[in-house]
């Protein structure tokens, strides 16, 4: 059970013209959680495996944090998005990760 982290979401979405938008939420408690971190990993499934293609990150000195960022996606792969959410509550630490739905472009 998490301490210092009470949401965590990640999600991932394409238009027509393979602009994806990519979207990161996390949620702490107030007057517990002093900052977030959240570090988005848009990946590709190519090969046979999972390969970061590219990496957003933000935090917040508050309880709650939002990440939002679009990158143009080559066709004929399957993306999704990994975020790892760390918390803090002074000099406590305490991290999550969470994987979003996959879309086709």
């Amino acid at each position: 059970l998490l301490e210092y982290i009470s949401e965590n979401n990640a999600n991932i979405s394409v238009d027509n013209n393979g602009v994806a938008t990519i979207s990161c939420k996390a949620f702490g408690h107030i007057g517990i959680t002093t900052r977030i971190e959240i570090t988005a990993d848009l990946q590709r499934y190519d090969n046979g495996r999972w390969i970061t293609i590219n990496r957003f990150a933000t935090a917040s000195d508050s309880h709650r944090a939002t990440l939002s960022h679009t990158h143009t996606l080559a066709k004929g792969y399957t993306y999704r998005v990994q975020a790892t959410v760390t918390a803090y509550s002074g000099p406590e630490i305490e991290s999550d990760m969470v994987t979003s739905g996959m879309v086709v472009f």
